[in-house]
């Protein structure tokens, strides 16, 4: 278990979450703040440039295209998935920790105070907390 002490820095991100039991699966929606990265902010623009040039039919020069968010700025970020006996748990949350580990780490508190209300649900919980941690552990 994190001991929210030692996470205390991260109190002052915003971080919102909403899980919610669906007869044999948990839904699980939690929103976040990440900060543009100059790599990121990169990937933007060359998404951008390819597809305005598409639509041109011409190249389109990068010095053109301008993205938000830019490097530094603060953007939220949404994210939705289910936990089901059988599926494994969502593998694009590795890639959330990478970018905000904040975010996984104030849902795993989240999921170690949540009161399952049934056997499954307890089930799903636990699964879900133990696949945080793993992912937690691993990126660090």
């Amino acid at each position: 278990m994190i001991d929210s002490d030692s996470w205390s820095w991260i109190k002052m991100k915003y971080f919102k979450s909403d899980i919610d039991f669906n007869k044999d699966n948990l839904s699980v929606h939690f929103e976040y703040e990440c900060v543009q990265t100059q790599a990121e902010y990169d990937k933007l623009i060359d998404y951008f440039v390819h597809r305005f040039s598409l639509k041109a039919g011409r190249p389109v020069p990068r010095e053109e295209v301008n993205a938000k968010p830019e490097v530094g700025d603060i953007y939220k970020v949404r994210t939705f998935f289910k936990v089901t006996e059988d599926e494994e748990l969502y593998v694009g949350l590795e890639n959330v920790h990478k970018k905000a580990p904040h975010a996984l780490a104030l849902l795993l508190n989240e999921f170690n105070s949540y009161q399952a209300k049934d056997q499954l649900e307890d089930k799903l919980v636990n699964k879900t907390i133990k696949g945080l941690m793993k992912i937690i552990g691993e990126a660090d």
